[in-house]
């Protein structure tokens, strides 16, 4: 099975030098920190010999603070010497689900130094990085082309746009937006749209209770309304609005058919005969989408929608499977949202609540919630009755499974907030040369030191370390259960210290915070209805065993992870899924029954979904008054910070 995956992260790649334009730059976020000369021209002499730039790298290898650092890629990126960098992925994957082999290449994701807001990328550049991986994990593994039996894809819940030849038009604000040009993607973390998804959460559309009651800057329509008002109407008119996993569906088959997980999730298709509700967008000023229940920019009426891992089109087209390196017709697997795909290569897993092996059933899916966890994490449920929760997405409708419904909460930024906590503070420098002196990572150095601290100030557990301290986590606003982009971090207990101590205690109520608005998130699907008695944990956070420990005593449920080694695959094998599934059922699966269709897709995630490691709640005693101590401060300081902000408010009147 190949798979290509869109997955992102943030380096920097070195290019050429440029000369000093400012004598010091001031980092907004912190007070008075300049990049003096001296310094810029030592990091210019040393970016050459780099092959990724980035803040810990500046750290480590030319021994500046962090906010020097923060300062100088700002600049760096400013002045062209570097862009941003993102990944994208290709694997081949057997019907076991095993891994045969993987490569990865870079793309860019281009950002606005006078707007913090923009995130951009280019259809192009990723298909190109994708084909380039491809190629390579077929050589790699001497695997002939004819031996993919099925192509699956998922990406992030991005906006592609181009014009109905495939045209990538330009989505960056200025005269050029909207004519053909590289920079076509608007990235799912792009604010850009706050003010249209204000006038949309004002609308009292039915289409609002299909997201938790508020719809999110983050989706597709609040952008394509940004684009509505800022691109020229005629370009507007020729502009065609994908999801990204769709259009690299597109792109391999040169089928336009959209996915049912992207356009419901992501799109406001409503689960109903037409799939669009036209008195929605001409309300919002979106009437010009509609032509006459048609909906061509945005793939189609309810009947041309597929649901996950059917056949789009023909298979690869000719042009696709020489840019892919494989045969012309080779199966296409509708796509699915990357969280989505980490749902399907995460909950079939044989484990049981007790630890032991087990083949579950479909039914037993909604008793699991998997947890996609990387820079953010997504907390996906299914269930066979739509379940409306207030500030948590959906219920979708046969986003995966037809007939099912699917929630999905999430944390805005999780290991984002780690590595904020850590870097921004006095003593991450003194981490990372502690790190090299003895030949461990910082989490290993982190963790002994709060050991150590532990053993000298007599507590029984870290939690009882640090129990005079809490930590608000919102630093980038809330996606879930509150749906509320206003929120802010907090830090409270502080003291007059800069040291490695410090900086451990800190990092370990970063881990709490996440743990403990996971609990809040699952609380309240269970308060609307659903009964979570598993969590499927994958991605980067499934390996920060203090993490993992902290999910489960806090959420007290069992925490099921990938095996060691494959925490970060869960996403890869669910796009494999889709492939093989594309590839098993043909084009007949389209006339599948409902029942069918879940039985063949069920089949196929148990059979290529390795057993799990089950980590049981272990908190007793005063630990466990302790974390219920924490999650009622928790939970109180949205409520102060909600006042406070209110207060504030009206004062300013």
């Amino acid at each position: 099975m190949a798979k290509a995956k869109a997955a992102a992260s943030g380096q920097g790649k070195a290019a050429k030098k440029k000369k000093w334009s400012k004598g010091k730059v001031k980092d907004k976020a912190q007070h008075a920190v300049v990049l003096d000369k001296a310094t810029y021209d030592r990091i210019l002499k040393e970016v050459p010999t780099f092959r990724f730039i980035s803040q810990s790298i500046l750290i480590e290898r030319l021994k500046i603070n962090g906010s020097l650092a923060r300062v100088a890629i700002r600049h760096l990126e400013k002045e062209g010497t570097i862009k941003r960098i993102v990944h994208h992925s290709s694997q081949l994957v057997y019907k076991t689900g095993e891994v045969v082999a993987s490569a990865t290449v870079e793309t860019t994701t281009w950002r606005d130094q006078d707007d913090h807001r923009i995130f951009e990328q280019s259809t192009a550049n990723i298909w190109n990085a994708i084909a380039s991986a491809t190629k390579q994990c077929l050589a790699s593994s001497n695997t002939p082309p004819e031996a993919v039996k099925g192509v699956g894809f998922d990406a992030t819940c991005s906006l592609a746009v181009a014009d109905f030849e495939g045209t990538p038009l330009q989505v960056t604000r200025g005269s050029a937006l909207g004519t053909p040009g590289e920079r076509n993607i608007i990235l799912w973390a792009d604010h850009r749209a706050e003010k249209q998804a204000d006038i949309i959460n004002q609308s009292g559309s039915v289409v609002l209770d299909y997201v938790g009651g508020t719809m999110s800057l983050e989706m597709e329509i609040p952008k394509i309304l940004w684009l509505k008002e800022h691109m020229p109407a005629d370009r507007f008119a020729k502009a065609q609005f994908f999801d990204l996993p769709d259009f690299l569906t597109y792109l391999a088959t040169s089928n336009r058919t959209r996915s049912c997980c992207s356009l419901t999730c992501k799109c406001s298709f409503l689960p109903s005969a037409s799939g669009w509700d036209a008195s929605f967008f001409n309300k919002i000023g979106l009437g010009d989408l509609v032509h006459d229940g048609a909906y061509p920019q945005l793939g189609g009426a309810h009947k041309d929608v597929l649901t996950a891992g059917l056949p789009v089109g023909n298979g690869l087209s000719k042009a696709a499977a020489e840019e892919l390196g494989l045969v012309e017709g080779t199966p296409v697997g509708s796509g699915v949202i990357d969280a989505y795909a980490g749902w399907l290569g995460t909950v079939a897993f044989r484990t049981a609540s007790d630890g032991s092996a087990a083949l579950p059933s479909l039914s037993e899916s909604r008793h699991r919630l998997a947890a996609v966890a990387g820079t953010s994490t997504c907390h996906l449920i299914q269930s066979p009755e739509g379940v409306f929760v207030n500030g948590v997405w959906g219920p979708y409708k046969d986003a995966l499974f037809r007939g099912w419904w699917m929630n999905e909460g999430g944390q805005s930024s999780t290991g984002q907030l780690i590595d904020f906590v850590l870097t921004t503070h006095p003593a991450y420098a003194t981490l990372v040369e502690e790190g090299k002196k003895q030949g461990k990572n910082i989490y290993t150095i982190l963790t002994d030191t709060l050991e150590k601290l532990r053993v000298e100030e007599g507590a029984e557990t870290l939690t009882e370390l640090t129990k005079d301290m809490h930590l608000y986590p919102d630093f980038h606003g809330n996606r879930s259960p509150l749906a509320d982009p206003r929120m802010r971090g907090a830090l409270m207990g502080l003291v007059l210290s800069s040291s490695l101590s410090d900086l451990a205690r800190r990092y370990y109520l970063a881990l709490q915070a996440i743990a403990l608005q996971t609990r809040h998130i699952i609380d309240t699907l269970e308060a609307a209805g659903h009964d979570v008695r598993l969590v499927a944990l994958s991605g980067g956070q499934a390996v920060n065993a203090a993490l993992v420990q902290l999910l489960a005593d806090v959420c007290g449920k069992g925490i099921v992870l990938p095996p060691r080694g494959a925490e970060g695959v869960a996403v890869v094998r669910g796009a494999a899924m889709l492939g093989r599934f594309a590839a098993e059922g043909g084009q007949t699966a389209k006339e599948m029954s409902e029942e069918d269709q879940g039985t063949l897709l069920w089949r196929i995630m148990a059979e290529m979904t390795p057993e799990g490691i089950l980590v049981k709640p272990a908190a007793q005693g005063r630990e466990k008054r302790l974390l219920e101590a924490k999650y009622k401060i928790f939970r109180e300081t949205i409520e102060i910070q909600r006042r406070w902000r209110q207060e504030m408010e009206d004062a300013a009147k």
